[in-house]
């Protein structure tokens, strides 16, 4: 299930993000190294204090398995304020329709330790059609994110394995990649759909030109089984 967390409900669902911000430190802290601040074990930066929405995972027992957060782009957001050197001296998108997604990540140890069934392809899978739900409900035409090469294998073999996979099913318009040039991080963006983050520094590389087809709509939209309690 994809529990969907935003200013107006966050005050009833304190627990869910202090695990999710233990996850986050576990992931992109402890497994990948990157450059993060952590504090008391919870990975937490200045983007959190603007009133984000997170898209937080759930396995059968409510326990956090996944999570990723959506920020507008009309005030300070990643790609601006952190990534702005890959724009390649072009202005940053800035939109009410066009949001950017960070802080993509999945519990893999936890997924692969309870062993019941659920893969780490099936929560991301499920993660990403619960992003292009929230787009297409919360009329977002366009997500954005930086990714790393990495995340771009990443990316190709989720969304291969979306287009099979009940129920998270991905019911979004036809993707659209934006790549600048000669840059160790890419910037994507995706109408209607999901990406995946960059953490805040990455050692260089070289990433190459990705387009990700989305498969087509299904006559009953997404279903990620995504709760929005307000």
């Amino acid at each position: 299930m994809i529990l969907v967390i935003d200013a107006l409900n966050r005050h009833r669902f304190g627990s869910v993000l202090d695990d999710m911000y233990k996850l986050r430190a576990r992931v992109f802290k402890d497994r990948m190294g990157w450059d993060v601040k952590v504090r008391n074990g919870r990975e937490f930066d200045l983007f959190d204090d603007l009133d984000p929405a997170y898209l937080v995972a759930l396995d059968d027992d409510y326990q956090v398995v996944g999570c990723n957060r959506m920020l507008q782009t009309t005030g300070p957001h990643m790609l601006a304020d952190v990534f702005q050197d890959i724009l390649c001296g072009e202005p940053p998108l800035r939109s009410a329709t066009v949001w950017e997604n960070t802080r993509f990540c999945i519990d893999t140890d936890r997924i692969k330790r309870k062993n019941d069934g659920r893969s780490v392809s099936y929560t991301a899978c499920e993660l990403m059609a619960g992003i292009a739900e929230y787009a297409y409900d919360s009329g977002i035409s366009d997500v954005i994110s930086v990714v790393d090469p990495a995340m771009d294998r990443i990316l190709w073999t989720v969304s291969s394995s979306a287009a099979t996979m009940p129920p998270a099913t991905i019911s979004a318009k036809p993707c659209r990649w934006a790549k600048p040039r000669r840059s160790p991080l890419s910037a994507t963006s995706q109408r209607n759909g999901s990406t995946a983050s960059a953490p805040s520094q990455v050692s260089p590389a070289t990433s190459s030109r990705t387009r990700i087809p989305l498969p087509k709509p299904s006559p009953h939209g997404v279903k990620a089984r995504t709760s929005h309690p307000t």
